[in-house]
């Protein structure tokens, strides 16, 4: 049985991080500098791999064109990735929250940030 295209249902979440902070995080992370104690679960990448490959910025095109292009009935989002690990999490579950809001008919969210969607109702919160 053919598995149906549902990429036009789905919610996309991206996250944007400037390449000299994504090649100084690869060191801390290769030489295990980021955590305490240190773990070793870290593979090299290459900063010429990473400057070749992330050297275009999509900002704009995941702005103003995925949701064509691709049919995306769903809301796309870019986050910034230049904070903390934390301030990320926030973020990825702000995000979450508002998805099963969406998709619960705005009764149910997984966690205790109620406020979060009636926020963004209200404007003062930027998808």
């Amino acid at each position: 049985m053919a598995q149906a295209d549902t990429t036009h249902k789905n919610f996309r979440q991206f996250m944007h991080l400037d390449l000299d902070t994504c090649v100084q995080r690869i060191q801390k992370r290769i030489t295990y500098t980021y955590t305490d104690p240190p773990i070793s679960d870290n593979h090299y990448v290459s900063e010429e791999i990473v400057r070749g490959y992330y050297q275009k910025d999509n900002r704009q095109y995941i702005k103003d064109s995925l949701k064509t292009d691709y049919g995306i009935m769903k809301l796309i989002r870019i986050i910034d990735n230049s904070g903390s690990l934390l301030e990320l999490l926030d973020n990825v579950l702000w995000f979450v929250d508002i998805i099963f809001w969406q998709e619960n008919g705005g009764s149910k969210l997984i966690s205790n940030h109620i406020s979060w969607p009636l926020l963004v109702l209200k404007g003062n919160r930027e998808l």
